[in-house]
């Protein structure tokens, strides 16, 4: 279940830090952008607050992301895991001081989906 939790906070980042670059690819090369979702939602003008909010965003930045998620103090984010639910509140913690409107269970950002756990017997 918090596997699922991860990979939709880390699919929501994905689309918001490419969004502003997609507008910017669009913009800089003039380039009509495909008619999907993503770039529809690129090809509308984005609010200067989003505008001045994309130009903070570094590769160092990015980077120090990037460790915090995959340090050892997140112990691997085995499902299920404490690990797995520290990187999911970290996320969601960034995910509402950038602003995003929480889309998921109960107005958070969490959604639980069931899994199913099979382990072969060995006898």
């Amino acid at each position: 279940m918090q596997k699922f939790k991860l990979l939709n906070l880390a699919l929501a980042c994905a689309l918001l830090l490419n969004l502003p670059v997609a507008r910017a690819q669009t913009q800089a090369t003039g380039a009509a952008p495909a008619q999907t979702a993503t770039t529809a939602a690129a090809a509308r003008p984005l609010p200067a607050a989003a505008l001045e909010a994309s130009n903070l965003i570094t590769a160092a930045r990015l980077s120090e992301h990037l460790h915090i998620v995959a340090s050892d103090a997140m112990e691997g984010r085995d499902t299920p895991s404490k690990g797995l639910d520290e990187t999911a509140k970290y996320i969601a913690t960034h995910l509402a001081r950038f602003g995003v409107k929480p889309a998921g269970d109960d107005g958070t950002f969490f959604q639980r989906i069931s899994l199913v756990r099979r382990k072969v017997d060995a006898t």
